[in-house]
């Protein structure tokens, strides 16, 4: 089936929209909160079919395995999303949350916040990620203090902090890779 049918089918009507660029806040923008919500269930149910079986599934063990997982959720959102990757003892993901949601340009980050559910499920690591809707993945001096922190706090909780990983439209930027978490 093609993309464009399987689109109509979740959101229960045709749409000029491509695939790459179809979220529910874009069907928002232009008046479809039906098709929004539509989408918005496919995906939660996509995403927990996928925690159904973690044996077999490769680790998040890359920028790009990260991306992979998680780019539907990013994909064409005008405001930063910060998510958090629950991870087990073999690197692979058992959950991922949105822990806040900012502006375009910012989005709010509070350590206690963020590990509370990595802390509750008692993950063995975490990846953090989060999009930047200029489309420019370099990070900023804030996103260089936010992930110290949240290295500090994770160390002190004996937390593996994995990476930290930068979506936007131009690329990827990883900390583990580009400059290490050796804050």
């Amino acid at each position: 089936m093609e993309d464009r049918a399987l689109i109509a089918l979740v959101i229960g009507t045709d749409t000029e929209i491509p695939l790459e660029q179809i979220s529910p806040e874009e069907l928002r923008k232009r008046g479809e909160e039906s098709g929004a919500c539509r989408l918005e269930a496919a995906l939660e149910l996509g995403d927990r079919l996928a925690r159904l079986d973690l044996v077999g599934r490769p680790p998040a063990d890359s920028p790009g395995a990260v991306v992979r997982m998680i780019q539907r959720r990013l994909r064409g959102e005008s405001r930063e999303r910060f998510l958090v990757l629950l991870l087990d003892g073999q690197n692979r993901v058992t959950r991922t949350e949105t822990v806040s949601i900012g502006t375009s340009q910012e989005c709010l980050v509070v350590p206690k916040d963020v590990l509370r559910e990595v802390v509750m499920e008692g993950a063995s690591g975490v990846i953090f990620v989060h999009n930047h809707p200029s489309g420019n993945p370099s990070p900023s001096r804030e996103d260089v203090r936010v992930t110290a922190r949240l290295k500090k706090v994770c160390d002190l909780l004996g937390i593996r902090m994995e990476d930290h990983v930068i979506v936007a439209g131009e690329g990827v930027y990883s900390f583990a890779e580009e400059v290490g978490l050796d804050f």
